[in-house]
This record gives C-alpha cells, structure tokens and sequence, in this order.
C-alpha cells in the first residue's frame, strides 16, 4: 500500500511539473527583464513552489523557470522596472526562503538600451 502512495505521488509530482512547463520552443517570457541565475533547481515541484513565490512580488507579471540552465525569466508589469539594488535584495530574500540560492541577476533589456545608446 505504501509503495503504490509513493509512486502515485512521484507520478503526481512529475505529471504538475511537465504541466507547468512551456512546450518544447515556447517560452512564457520571450524578452526578460531580469534573468535570474538561481543554483539548486532540481525538479519540477521545485521550481513551481519558487515561481509561485516570485509571482506574489507586485512588479512580477510573468515568470518562467528553466530549470535545466538554472535560470528564471522575469517579466516586470507595465510601468513597475524596480531599482536594481531593492529588487535584488527582495529576489535574494525570496529565493533563499524557497530553499535556493541566488547568484546574480542580470538584466538584458538595459543591457541592449545601454548597447543603443552607446552606439548612437
């Protein structure tokens, strides 16, 4: 009886991660904001758990964890680009309370403004 629980639920776990992630070639967030380079993603329950937490912050409007590359895409709502600073203090608060830890943050559409303007 036992047994048949455990794989059920191993089946379960497995089942809602494939459900979270995009089909192959898709993303949720094609242009990031923020890119988030979290070490310990190492299943899908996982990783839904810490996008759950991410999604509560109030400038989140989309998260996508790929979980292979360890990274999370971050989508800010309209209007709402955080400071830097506050805004990775917050996320290392967060990812480290989901049980990960945060290595950097990086932010590539600032990267490509900066890119412009410097080449203008």
């Amino acid at each position: 009886m036992r047994l048949r629980f455990r794989v059920a639920s191993g089946l379960l776990v497995l089942w809602m991660g494939v459900g979270f992630l995009p089909a192959q070639g898709q993303t949720r967030v094609p242009v990031p904001d923020a890119i988030l380079y979290v070490k310990g993603l190492a299943c899908p329950y996982c990783a839904y758990g810490l996008e759950k937490k991410l999604k509560q912050l109030s400038m989140v409007r989309e998260i996508e964890v790929q979980m292979d590359e360890g990274r999370v895409l971050v989508a800010f709502r309209k209007g709402q680009r955080p400071d830097p600073a506050a805004f990775e203090a917050l996320v290392a608060r967060v990812v480290k309370e989901a049980g990960f830890t945060l290595e950097k943050v990086e932010y590539p559409a600032r990267q490509n403004l900066s890119r412009r303007k410097g080449g203008s």
